[in-house]
């Protein structure tokens, strides 16, 4: 397997979203290739990996809301699969623990979603925004302003977006991880 690469093709022209849509590429690396100076167990990664999927499809669609995005319904469904999908492999992950087919499986679908949904689903949004909205400068909302909106956090979800983000190393992150009982 190699490494997952966020690469020209996947560029929306969306600054906030492009950078969101790169540091999914991150966490998805992290759970498939976990830093040697880490003992991040794979379960732990899908966690995170989950957690900042969650907060980029809740900032995403808090974005066509406040836009009114005709698409919003289909882009929401498309959301709901992706989440679907992780929770299954979560769940296989716990029953049959950290196989090669669990990290063959992973590794496809995260390709297969992470390229098909950029490409799709959110070149769309993004070609909207510039036609129907051009004289805007819009920003994706930050977690804390999701959570102020009522978006519900899990506890991890904030460690995986700092992480994400560079505001904390591997070794960090798992100290914090740890420090919470996850």
């Amino acid at each position: 397997m190699k490494r997952l690469q966020f690469d020209s093709s996947l560029r929306t022209g969306f600054k906030d979203i492009d950078q969101q849509h790169a540091r999914l590429f991150k966490a998805a690396n992290l759970v498939l290739f976990p830093p040697p100076d880490t003992s991040i167990s794979s379960a732990k990664a899908l966690v995170f990996l989950r957690d900042y999927t969650r907060y980029h499809f809740a900032a995403e669609e808090f974005l066509m809301d406040q836009l009114d995005y005709p698409g919003t319904k289909a882009h929401r469904s498309w959301h709901g699969r992706i989440i679907d999908e992780v929770a299954e492999i979560q769940a296989a992950l716990r029953a049959q623990g950290d196989t090669r087919g669990i990290q063959a499986r992973l590794h496809m679908a995260m390709d297969d979603w992470l390229r098909r949904h950029i490409q799709g689903s959110d070149l769309q949004f993004v070609l909207f925004i510039q036609k129907e909205k051009k004289n805007h400068n819009f920003l994706l909302p930050t977690l804390q302003h999701l959570l102020e909106s009522g978006f519900d956090a899990s506890d991890s979800m904030e460690v995986s977006v700092q992480y994400t983000e560079g505001q904390m190393t591997p070794a960090e992150m798992k100290a914090r991880l740890n420090a919470r009982g996850m």
